[in-house]
C-alpha cells in the first residue's frame, strides 16, 4: 500500500514538472467574440498556424480569419468569409489530397436554414 501512494505521489510530480505552463496574451484581435468555434492551419504556408474564428461579436455575428506571423495575428480582408454572418463550426482539413487546407463550414443563413460549404 505504501508503494502504492509513494508510486501516485511521484507520478502526480512528475507531471507537474514536466507540464505546460500557459500566460495569456492580452493584446490580441480575438477579444469580444463568444459562441465561437475555431479552427487552425497553415493556411498561408509559412509554418505557423493561422486562426479562423466564427461567432458572435461585439457588432454581431462575425466569421474572421488571421494569419500568423510569429505570434502576431493580422486580419484577412476581403475574403468569401465576409458573406458569412452566422455563429457556425469550422474545420480545415486537406478533404481533396492536393496538399493544401480545404476549410468546411457548417452554419444558419440569414433566413435560419442551416447549410454546409466546403472551400477548397
Amino acid at each position: 500500500m505504501k508503494k502504492t501512494a509513494l508510486l501516485i505521489i511521484t507520478t502526480c510530480f512528475i507531471t507537474q514538472i514536466n507540464a505546460q505552463s500557459f500566460v495569456e496574451v492580452s493584446d490580441t484581435p480575438f477579444d469580444g467574440v463568444n459562441y465561437a468555434s475555431i479552427a487552425i492551419a497553415d493556411i498561408d504556408n509559412d509554418n505557423d498556424l493561422d486562426l479562423l474564428i466564427s461567432g458572435a461579436g461585439n457588432t454581431g455575428r462575425v466569421t474572421k480569419l488571421y494569419t500568423n506571423d510569429v505570434g502576431s495575428f493580422t486580419e484577412v480582408s476581403g475574403t468569401f468569409l465576409d458573406d458569412i454572418h452566422s455563429y457556425s463550426a469550422v474545420a480545415f482539413g486537406d478533404i481533396d489530397n492536393d496538399g493544401d487546407q480545404d476549410l468546411l463550414i457548417t452554419a444558419f443563413d440569414n433566413s435560419q436554414q442551416a447549410y454546409t460549404k466546403l472551400y477548397t
